[in-house]
């Protein structure tokens, strides 16, 4: 679910999970946007692992989204 309410379906490739104090996100590679996408935990309703692993594939990891967004990661070694 969303902030504004409206529901979506996902597949996701979850990337890292991050504690804002608040609430936990998790940053993924989502398959529908083809972009890095950040998911409040406390607003994914289900969860349904896939039978298959997700292969690494160029632009699609957490380093690149780390370089591509000039963020820091707590769990990037450096």
């Amino acid at each position: 679910v969303a902030l504004d309410g409206n529901q979506s379906e996902r597949v996701i490739r979850p990337l890292e999970l991050e504690y804002w104090g608040r609430v936990w996100t998790c940053t993924s590679w989502c398959e529908l946007r083809n972009d890095f996408r950040v998911f409040r935990v406390d607003l994914i309703e289900n969860v349904e692992p896939q039978p298959d692993l997700f292969t690494e594939e160029p632009g699609k990891t957490l380093a690149d989204y780390v370089a591509r967004e000039g963020v820091s990661s707590p769990t990037r070694k450096t």
